[in-house]
This record gives structure tokens, C-alpha cells and sequence, in this order.
């Protein structure tokens, strides 16, 4: 299922690059949901199909007494140079500082952001109305933020989360692709497999025996941080503790950037 409008190339960035991930992850000392990075795999930012954004309180955009929604149009692409020319130097202007990304607008009106100073990582999504300066949360995380879009003419259509995540690899696709020699194939196939939720205790121990045999940087930083997001977020510390892994993380050499998820995991015990 597309949520892209195939017809505007306007703000496709550059494919996803784990390296600016990790880079901007590191600045801010927080970890992206992998429900929003999996949607940038496919298609790194551009203009959407939906316009519409379903919400439950009063706004600048509204009619009163009709459904209220907010405008959205554009989802930001990430990189580190949109990262910081966007979220660095937009957001203090309007008086936002903190652990803020900026992923999108909404007719020149609305700028919306992910919001990491509650969780590190597990960001809700917040707006920032221009009109007015008034900032305010939208949704509590970012895949709440992707269920209450919807088309606003001409009726008002949400989007199907069911038939969008049907859009993704089947487990039989992703078990040939992760045994690929290539990294960036190996990654998408892995972000798929947690975003669409199948198999996790074999996910875990797929996750676990990786970082036991990586030699790259790169992928060890990438399941080191999806598992601990893993164990943090979605009950798969039945299948691997928090302090299993803060010690399967420490085993990977005492000058590892790894510190982060092992404070992340021992502040949660």
C-alpha cells in the first residue's frame, strides 16, 4: 500500500543512510522508532497521498463544530544535513529547544516533530502551529501518528495500517534477505521483521546471535539498538532480560559506543 504521491518528487531526499542514523542518534542521545524509519526505507521523505490529520481538540485549522483535523502534506526525509537544517535551525527560532526532530509540515502552517525529552526512545509526535506559536502533542508515538491520517475530500478516508504494513516483505522473502551480503539489504530486512511484529522470539534470537559474530560497526550498532528497543518496548524481555543484554552488549569490548543501550537497559531493571 502507498502512502506516496508517485506524481511529486518534491523532498526525496537520498536514499536512508545508516551512518546519519547513528550520527544524529549520537547527537541527541536518543534512538528513532523503527515504525518511522521503516516507513523512510521505502522512501526517504517526499509529498503524500494524505492530507489529513484526525485529532480530538480544538485548532487554528478547524471549522468550529466540524471533525477536527489538522493539514499534513509532506513528511520530512532524514539525513544529517536535512537534520540540520531543518530541526537545528527552524525549531529554536520558535523558541523549541530539547531532543526534538522535525519529520513533516502541513501547508506551510504546521510543522510537526518528534518529541524524545519524555523517552529517548519512544518519542510522541508534536505540532508546532506557526500562526499562533502554540505547540501541542498530536499522537503519543509516531505508528498512533501514521493511523489518523486520512484523505479530507472528498470524504474522509483514514489509512488502512492493516493493508500498509500487508505492503511489506513476507517472513519467507525476509529469511532469504537477511542472509544477504548486502548490508543495506540485510537492514531493511530486519526493520520489516519488527515492524511487522511475526516471529519475535526468533527475531531475538536471530538479533542476539548477530551481535555475537558482527565485525561491522555499523550492524552491530543497528541490532544492539533494535534489541534493546525490542526489550524495552514490546514485551521481548520474556525471551531475553534487560541485564542478558546489557551483558551481551558489555561482551562486545569495554570501548564500545554500545554504552548507551546498556544504561538505557539497567535504568529500567
Amino acid at each position: 500500500m502507498n502512502i506516496w504521491d508517485q506524481e511529486d518528487d518534491y523532498g526525496i531526499l537520498a536514499p536512508l543512510s545508516e551512518r546519519d542514523i547513528q550520527q544524529i542518534e549520537h547527537e541527541l542521545q536518543i534512538t528513532f522508532p523503527e515504525s518511522f524509519l521503516s516507513v523512510l526505507r521505502k522512501q526517504n521523505g517526499g509529498c503524500l497521498l494524505y492530507n489529513a490529520v484526525s485529532v480530538d481538540f480544538e485548532n487554528t485549522w478547524s471549522e468550529p463544530g466540524e471533525p477536527s483535523y489538522l493539514p499534513i502534506r509532506y513528511l520530512e526525509g532524514l539525513s544529517y544535513d536535512s537534520f540540520t537544517e531543518s530541526t537545528k535551525l527552524v525549531l529554536p527560532e520558535w523558541g523549541i529547544t530539547g531532543k526534538h526532530v522535525t519529520i513533516g509540515d502541513g501547508e506551510g502552517t504546521y510543522i510537526y516533530y518528534l518529541n524524545f525529552d519524555q523517552q529517548d526512545n519512544n518519542p510522541s509526535v508534536w505540532y508546532l502551529d506557526t500562526s499562533d506559536e502554540s505547540t501541542r502533542e498530536v499522537a503519543p508515538t509516531f505508528q498512533d501518528f501514521l493511523s489518523r491520517w486520512m484523505i479530507q475530500e472528498p470524504d474522509l478516508e483514514p489509512l488502512d495500517l492493516e493493508a500498509f504494513y500487508a505492503s511489506y516483505p513476507s517472513m519467507e522473502e525476509i529469511n532469504l534477505s537477511i542472509q544477504s551480503e548486502d548490508i543495506d539489504t540485510v537492514l531493511y530486512a530486519f526493520g520489516s521483521w519488527m515492524t511487522i511484529g511475526l516471529e519475535q522470539e526468533r527475531l531475538v534470537h536471530e538479533m542476539m546471535k548477530r551481535i555475537n559474530t558482527t565485525t561491522n560497526p555499523d550492524l552491530l550498532d543497528f541490532f544492539a539498538q533494535s534489541l534493546t528497543n525490542l526489550v524495552l518496548n514490546t514485551g521481548a524481555d520474556v525471551y531475553i532480560s534487560n541485564e542478558q543484554l546489557a551483558r551481551l552488549l558489555e561482551s562486545k569490548g569495554v570501548d564500545s559506543d554500545l554504552n548507551v543501550y546498556i544504561n538505557w537497559l539497567r535504568a529500567e531493571d
